[in-house]
Parts: structure tokens; C-alpha cells; sequence
């Protein structure tokens, strides 16, 4: 079954404002889309989020050793 996290939710978890999340939603193509919803209402996959959340982390991560 999979867990849906609401827009506050994932704001919340990620402690990022909602801007935030609208940037990376309109700045990262890969960000993942939601699964459902409409306008400030979306729903997103938490799984989906969290791993692509973890890859940018470990992306930013090897790009700053490498600096």
C-alpha cells in the first residue's frame, strides 16, 4: 500500500517551505509528480520523494568532495 504525503506534509518532512517545494518541483524534471490532486492539493508518493530526496543529498555530496 503506498503512503501519500499531502504538500504540508512533505514540507514538514523535509523541513522546506512550500516555495521551496514549488522551485524543485519546477527546477528538477525528475522530481516526482504527484499522485494525485489538484492545485495546492496534491498528494505525492512518500517513498518516490524520499529516494529521490536521498539521490540529490547524495549527489550534492560527491559534487562537494570533488570541489
Amino acid at each position: 500500500m503506498m503512503l501519500v504525503l499531502t504538500t504540508k506534509q512533505v514540507c514538514e518532512r523535509f523541513k522546506i517551505s512550500r516555495m521551496t517545494l514549488y522551485r524543485w518541483r519546477k527546477e528538477y524534471h525528475d522530481f516526482p509528480k504527484p499522485v494525485f490532486g489538484y492545485g495546492c492539493y496534491l498528494k505525492f508518493d512518500a517513498q518516490q520523494v524520499t529516494d529521490w530526496y536521498h539521490k540529490r543529498v547524495q549527489q550534492a555530496s560527491q559534487t562537494d568532495i570533488g570541489a
